[in-house]
């Protein structure tokens, strides 16, 4: 669980709006919007302090969210504490449109059923800036069980994506005119962080300028600590809340001691920091007490949620002493920015210490720490997250640094951008200025195309000649990029690269072939890897007719993929379309659909449009005529192409006999199937492209047939009658 934020000691009690948030507890979720300095976070950690009958996992929303899987990783280690069956959903992200994907939503919502009573808090989510993870979250929030509840605080409204939610529960929402001091509130925090008691006149006059906004009382407050004639000082206050935040920080900062002055604006540069990042920084050989003096002095440094020991200032305060740092003493902010990178490259913290190299503009810097990143970034679906910061470094310092420009091509290929990468390591295989290693790499990568781009006979060209520059490898320089691009790894890569174009192309004995030589090689007993082929060669086994061979082989690569923490990658999505294929081919519905929903999610993680091609294949066969649905992009490739002219002939399982006296229809068997899943109407509706009264209907329908009167009745009927 993720460690609840304390309420500041000046901070000032608001029953009623603890009352509020009481009863927003009915429904699923309640939304706080409100502009910086409002007291959302403070609000919220008042009323968690007083509800001891529930449990609270607190997030703090950052800007790496962005990244799906991030978020996903976040959440589902947040929850992990007290449902440890969430914890292998973290990778398990549908991100080929960047979101977080209906399979993972619904398993994570099925997942926190054994969760207490509980309050799931995402503070700051304004900084979620990926539209489709929030549209799952809105998705996420309305199937979520009825004992767990959601409160979200922004500074951005979500309207669009909010309104279903709202009319559908009636949910609370707070806006910046519930936060809001009245006199009464900002008399008593006046006086909590000033020590000094205002007239009634002049506090009405402080929350008319402020309008009562927390952070502008506070920094009033601040400020009157040190002036001489407080009733005047609240009289001049003018402006919005900006030039309020800019005006008193002026005065806050001004009435420090020099030497405490340049110190906060140094310390500014830090997003996070703790006493031994500050020491290291900044020289300061009592760093814990300048923390915890600053912290009494209530000098908008917070404590960070779930991390002892560390703190940062209010967005605001840092946002003022940043600007006026930058302006002032670029030189000294940018040496604070390496300091801070270097101790945190120390520490572990690779993740922060590109950031403050790309905020301190060391591109070399970053490229150093990316291009010495290991095989983790491909396990652990990271590579999102890579390519924003490589991104983020201008062109002229990528084509400096030719690894650079490989490692960007690869993590494209991996992340599902194939057309981008494909152009990338064309042109980069084809660079004469380019080392015989870099050229091999680009090369050997470009294979990777294989599942992600139509023409597998291109695909099979690139292997061929790859597998022809590796054969000739005579001990010259190759870079090894996350840990993946010595010769050793590129040849199961580009074998199995071969080995699928080979069965996409039909021509099963080579394929298999070349998949074995794969696995025989010494890099194919890397795991990742070996569940690719493995995989692969359980398609081509299931193909030939091999059906226990190739689910043997299938089975291999799936409990690899258990053992090794990679059920959540793209890795095992050949392995689960043999199994479903398999299961088609011996009549068995349920089995073929439970493989193929996970193969169609995994093969969706990076948009493998070849493999989603095999997935519209079996969907086709096991309805028994062409699935009617978004095709995926590009032709199909020939072995799937070939089998879909076939299917218009084919029978759907399970209907040539039936054992009922009025047989289920295909849309009916079709329904059946999902029965186990426990989806509600709305969500069947969206999967099968059809209304909820369409579904109501359907199931009626099944349950006549089955003699059943409701839906587990129906499943234990099917499973007797062999349906299920």
């Amino acid at each position: 669980m993720a460690q609840l934020h304390v309420p500041p000691r000046h901070a000032v009690d608001r029953p009623s709006l603890r009352l509020l948030l009481d009863e927003g507890q009915s429904g699923p979720a309640t939304l706080i919007v409100a502009p910086a300095g409002a007291g959302k976070s403070v609000l919220i950690s008042q009323w968690a302090a007083g509800r001891g009958d529930l449990t609270f996992f607190w997030i703090d929303v950052g800007p790496d969210d962005v990244d799906a899987a991030h978020f996903a990783r976040r959440l589902t280690t947040a929850l992990t504490p007290l449902s440890p069956g969430v914890a292998d959903l973290g990778s398990k992200v549908v991100a080929a449109d960047g979101g977080l994907g209906r399979p993972f939503v619904d398993a994570l919502s099925e997942r926190m059923q054994p969760l207490p009573e509980c309050v799931i808090v995402l503070d700051d989510l304004h900084l979620l800036a990926n539209e489709k993870v929030l549209a799952d979250l809105w998705t996420l929030v309305d199937i979520v069980p009825e004992h767990i509840h959601f409160l979200l605080s922004s500074r951005r409204d979500f309207r669009l994506g909010w309104g279903p939610l709202r009319l559908r529960y009636n949910l609370l929402e707070m806006r910046q005119s519930h936060l809001a001091f009245d006199d009464a509130d900002a008399a008593e925090a006046v006086a909590r962080i000033s020590g000094r008691a205002l007239t009634p006149e002049a506090v009405s006059v402080l929350v008319e300028r402020t309008e009562g906004w927390a952070a502008g009382v506070q920094l009033a407050a601040l400020t009157l600590r040190d002036t001489d004639d407080p009733e005047g000082f609240v009289s001049v206050l003018v402006g919005s809340d900006r030039l309020i935040a800019d005006y008193l920080g002026e005065e806050v900062l001004l009435a420090q001691p020099e030497g405490r002055r340049e110190t906060l604006l140094l310390l500014s540069a830090l997003k996070e920091m703790n006493a031994d990042l500050v020491a290291a920084c900044t020289g300061e050989t009592r760093a814990a007490d300048l923390l915890e003096s600053l912290q009494e002095q209530s000098m908008f440094l917070l404590p960070v949620a779930g991390k002892p020991g560390w703190y940062r200032f209010h967005h605001l305060f840092r946002e003022l002493l940043r600007y006026r740092l930058h302006v002032n003493d670029p030189a000294g902010e940018t040496a604070m920015l390496v300091r801070a990178a270097t101790w945190s490259l120390e520490h572990d913290s690779y993740e922060k210490a590109i950031g403050y190299f790309i905020e301190a503009e060391r591109w070399d810097s970053v490229l150093d720490v990316l291009l010495a990143r290991g095989s983790d970034v491909f396990e652990r679906g990271e590579t999102a997250t890579m390519l924003r910061w490589l991104d983020a470094v201008p062109e002229r310092a990528l084509r400096r640094t030719p690894d650079a420009q490989l490692l960007r091509g690869i993590l494209l290929g991996l992340s599902g951008r194939a057309a981008q990468a494909e152009d990338l390591l064309r042109e980069l295989g084809a660079d004469p200025d380019l080392t015989p290693g870099q050229q091999l790499v680009a090369r050997s990568y470009l294979t990777g195309r294989v599942q992600f781009r139509p023409s597998p006979a291109l695909s099979l060209s690139d292997a061929e000649e790859a597998v022809r520059l590796l054969t000739d490898y005579d001990g010259y320089p190759v870079p090894d990029l996350l840990r993946l691009t010595s010769v050793e790894m590129l040849w199961p890569f580009v074998l199995a690269a071969g080995g699928r174009a080979l069965f996409l192309l039909g021509r099963l004995p080579e394929a298999r072939t070349w998949l074995q030589h794969g696995l025989d090689t010494p890099g194919g007993r890397y795991s990742a890897y070996r569940i690719h082929l493995l995989g692969s060669l359980a398609l081509v086994d299931v193909w030939e007719g091999h059906l226990e061979r190739g689910l043997d082989t299938a089975d291999e690569a799936i409990q690899l993929a258990r053992e090794v923490g990679l059920l959540g990658h793209p890795a095992p999505a050949d392995a689960y379309l043999a199994r479903c294929f398999a299961a088609i081919a011996v009549g068995r519905t349920d089995a073929a659909v439970s493989a193929l929903r996970e193969a169609e999610a995994l093969a969706a993680l990076n948009n493998r449009t070849q493999l989603l091609w095999l997935a519209r294949l079996a969907k086709t066969l096991l309805l028994g005529h062409p699935f009617v649905d978004d095709e995926p992009i590009g032709p199909p490739p020939p072995v799937v192409a070939t089998e879909l002219a076939h299917a218009r002939h084919a029978v759907p399982l399970a209907a040539s006999t039936s054992p009922l006296p009025v047989p289920l229809t295909d849309r009916e068997r079709e329904l059946l199937a999902y029965f186990p899943s426990r989806y509600s109407n709305a969500e069947l509706a969206a999967r099968l492209f059809v209304s909820v009264n369409t579904i109501k209907t359907h199931m009626a329908h099944i349950y006549r047939k089955l003699d059943a009167p409701d839906r587990d009745a129906a499943i234990l009927r099917a499973r007797e009658l062999g349906l299920l």
